[in-house]
């Protein structure tokens, strides 16, 4: 099987394999309106995804526990001091094109050949911080990207440790200027490049068809389909590595990028509806 038939294949199965109970609490608490969401309500909505109640109270103590989640006020739950980083990174995809740059052909490097090759949890963690930025391993211990976004280098490296959970403290990062031979560096060895393009395709898609199914929904229903759909979609766009338009199709991926937001929008009203209907069937204090 090709890189792009696993990409693509990867996504499309995204939406059939349901969600855990942790993964629906963090996706409610972090879009929320409210700063702080009953423990009714959050039980209430995982019966929508065949979670039940045991499975709802026992991640919520889980998260309570790792400060991911914090208990404000009796059974009501927000985000805790150690989700702070990832939401803020979490609600960048909507705006990631805006934190972008003409790419002028340098490239951003961040070595971690200091990292003892025997604390694999280290190693690991780092892996996933940088992929969540886009950043491809080269060679073993170096991880590369184009130098195209905004970001300002310190600022970079704070949220890498913070995403890596601070293991060793912190990272080298580097920006190359001269990378010689830079024909060495094939960006479709590193990126799947050919997935990720398919990927805008069917997605773009699966939005607009999904829009027109919600109408024939009842609000239930279509919470459940939007959250779902929404969520893989928005983990498309939050992994993205999101190269320059020497590399890739950045005009596929805009249009993605735009359908998701009128999505969301319509989500977001859906999701309301719901909570508000909640809301006013608790008991008056």
């Amino acid at each position: 099987m090709s890189q792009c038939v696993n990409w693509c294949y990867k996504y499309q199965m995204d939406t059939d394999t349901g969600i855990t109970a942790t993964d629906l609490i963090l996706a409610l608490v972090d879009s929320a309106v409210d700063p702080a969401l009953p423990a009714s309500y959050l039980i209430n909505v995982g019966q929508l995804f065949d979670l039940d109640a045991g499975n709802i109270r026992v991640a919520l103590t889980r998260l309570v526990k790792r400060k991911v989640l914090a208990q404000r006020d009796r059974g009501h739950y927000g985000l805790g001091r150690r989700a702070e980083t990832l939401h803020r990174a979490n609600r960048r995809w909507a705006t990631v094109e805006e934190g972008l740059k003409t790419w002028d052909g340098d490239w951003l490097a961040v070595n971690l050949t200091h990292l003892p090759r025997r604390k694999k949890t280290d190693v690991r963690r780092w892996g996933k911080a940088l992929q969540f930025y886009g950043l491809a391993q080269a060679s073993p211990g170096l991880w590369l990207r184009p130098a195209n976004l905004r970001i300002d280098p310190q600022a970079l490296h704070d949220d890498l440790v913070s995403l890596a959970g601070g293991v060793m403290g912190s990272a080298w990062l580097y920006r190359i200027t001269d990378l010689v031979p830079a024909d060495q560096i094939d960006p479709a060895s590193l990126w799947d490049i050919a997935g990720l393009e398919s990927a805008y395709q069917i997605w773009s898609e699966r939005l607009k068809s999904s829009t027109k199914t919600l109408q024939q929904q009842d609000y239930q229903g279509a919470a459940r389909e939007t959250l779902l759909v929404g969520r893989a979609v928005t983990r498309l766009i939050l992994i993205d590595p999101l190269l320059p338009e020497e590399m890739i199709d950045t005009q596929a991926r805009s249009r993605l990028i735009t359908a998701m937001r009128e999505y969301d929008r319509i989500g977001k009203r859906i999701w309301r509806k719901l909570y508000e209907t909640h809301r006013s069937a608790l008991p008056k204090t």
